[in-house]
């Protein structure tokens, strides 16, 4: 009994630090939990993606991903994911995005 205590802390402890990860990374899959199927459209139309590639995006880390590889978010930039969040109308995400 005392052992399986023993490992469930371990797996909470392990589970709950989250200091080890990078705070844009976390930032990234916080959204991808947070994003709707319908969010992921509106996300997709909203910013333009190059032709074919929306269609390839079916999560909203694959939105992401493709921002961040178009050079249009970035660590140490996220006003342009910010302005997205606000004009599909999810003001939750843009607090979220603010505590980075």
């Amino acid at each position: 009994m005392a052992a399986e205590r023993e490992t469930m802390s371990f797996i909470r402890n392990k589970c709950s630090d989250e200091s080890e990860i990078d705070p844009f990374k976390k930032l990234m899959l916080d959204l991808d939990y947070e994003v709707s199927e319908k969010d992921i459209d509106r996300l997709k139309y909203v910013a333009e993606l190059p032709d074919g590639v929306a269609e390839q995006c079916s999560k909203p880390l694959d939105v992401l991903r493709e921002l961040q590889r178009l050079g249009k978010i970035a660590p140490d930039n996220v006003k342009y994911l910010k302005t997205l969040m606000n004009v599909i109308r999810r003001c939750d995400l843009v607090k979220l995005i603010g505590k980075l």
